[in-house]
């Protein structure tokens, strides 16, 4: 199945380092859901790095996968700016739910959006990762 133009499939469409912080953005979403109703607001990267969760840790992984630097936006997004685009785009992770709203968007020089909407990211080159599962990877047998 296709995924549209604005969208990449998480498993085809992303480099090994863009799979591997999409990966951990996914693993520690629960994290940041637990701090957050601990806190009464959203730890920022800094506290999530100072936790140890990747991909907000600054270190060699972090650096081969392209040296993002983490920052909160408002009202409840993760940016990532890629230091290395050729490795890893720049990585946006909106917090709404329990599941994970990533984008991704593999420009140089990249200024972190204001306008958080589907419509003003993907005006702004952003393309949402979706993790597809259909009948050729994932086999369900009834008994």
């Amino acid at each position: 199945a296709a995924v549209p133009s604005h969208q990449l499939d998480a498993r085809r469409d992303l480099s090994a380092a863009e799979q591997g912080i999409y990966a951990d953005l996914r693993v520690t979403l629960d994290e940041i859901h637990l701090l957050q109703q601990e806190h009464s607001a959203l730890p920022t990267p800094e506290q999530l790095a100072e936790e140890g969760f990747a991909p907000f840790v600054q270190d060699a992984s972090s650096v081969s996968r392209g040296g993002h630097r983490w920052q909160l936006l408002a009202p409840a997004a993760y940016l990532g700016l890629s230091q290395a685009p050729a490795t890893s785009g720049s990585l946006l992770m909106r917090v709404q739910g329990s599941e994970p709203d990533i984008w991704l968007n593999r420009s140089a020089n990249l200024a972190a959006p204001s306008d958080l909407t589907d419509q003003a990211l993907i005006a702004a080159g952003w393309q949402q990762v979706v993790a597809q599962f259909d009948a050729g990877v994932t086999r369900q047998h009834r008994h």
